[in-house]
């Protein structure tokens, strides 16, 4: 299992990052909230690894693996439309197989994303959204074609209570006809909980916590990375009135890793354990309403 990046979650609701006061909605290095001026967010993220949907991406041989993440983005909300496009992007800092994940469609991640808010009666919100997720840097003879594309449209329902309720549904869906692009699409469920609390004027405190399904296109049996939880906690700091922002945060999450048999003999191998599923890290983002 492959999977990408977690940026549209985020999007869907409001266009949230962890630099604004609702950053609980956002995982990690998700897209930037766009402001109330001009309606632009300039943000860059660094993580010690890059999560998406449970799983550490840039890993080679454990989810624990600390391998840096570098990501900068912008987004636009223009003007009273509830229309907002945004631009994301994930570079690989650290580890030997920065090159193999260039390679295989997992570095250098280009994406674009535009989303659509409605408000529905009794505070239901719901937002639509389509992201393109691109590799320009991927290797023609490891993908089986120039440049991988993934589209992720999605459809999100919030409703603010005691908590922050929301459930995303989206169909992970690789463009081209190949394995690792087209093979690994999937439809994916997201119930969470998150919740906002202003410790003073400059300071907030932003909790969140959500499950995901995957229902991979050839079926759920033996698959890593089906069922992932996620836990973040960030602390996004405004020390003052100009828009600037720095929001340190730290993340754990957990998913299913599926014990490594022999193919010919279906004898295991590498028997893994409920432990091997689970990932650490901690992140900081710099940014700038304007």
């Amino acid at each position: 299992m492959n999977p990408r990046t977690a940026i549209l979650e985020a999007a869907l609701v409001s266009m949230v990052v962890a630099g604004s006061s609702s950053a609980a909605l956002a995982q990690h290095s998700d897209v930037p909230a766009a402001s109330e001026d001009v309606g632009l967010n300039l943000d860059v993220g660094f993580a010690t690894a890059y999560v998406f949907r449970g799983w550490n991406m840039f890993q080679n041989d454990s989810q624990m693996a600390p391998h840096m993440l570098l990501a900068p983005g912008a987004a636009w909300a223009i003007g009273d439309s509830g229309v907002t496009v945004a631009y994301w992007s994930a570079y690989q800092l650290t580890g030997s197989n920065m090159r193999a994940n260039t390679d295989g469609a997992i570095n250098v991640e280009q994406d674009l994303i535009v989303t659509y808010d409605l408000e529905l009666p009794s505070d239901v919100g719901m937002s639509f959204g389509l992201a393109a997720y691109t590799y320009p840097a991927a290797d023609p003879a490891v993908m089986g074609t120039t440049m991988p594309i993934y589209l992720d449209p999605m459809v999100a329902v919030s409703y603010p209570t005691a908590v922050d309720l929301r459930l995303v549904v989206s169909y992970f869906a690789g463009l081209q006809d190949e394995p690792y692009i087209w093979g690994i699409s999937y439809l994916y469920l997201n119930p969470s909980v998150a919740k906002s609390l202003q410790l003073d004027d400059q300071v907030g405190l932003d909790l969140s916590l959500g499950y995901g399904l995957k229902v991979p296109n050839e079926g759920m049996e033996g698959r890593d990375n089906v069922h992932d939880i996620t836990l973040t906690a960030a602390t996004p700091i405004r020390p003052g009135s100009g828009g600037a922002y720095v929001t340190p945060g730290i993340g754990v999450a957990w998913t299913n890793i599926e014990d490594v048999t022999d193919e010919a003999t279906g004898e295991v191998i590498d028997d893994k354990g409920f432990e091997d599923g689970f990932v650490l890290w901690a992140s900081i983002n710099l940014g700038m309403d304007i």
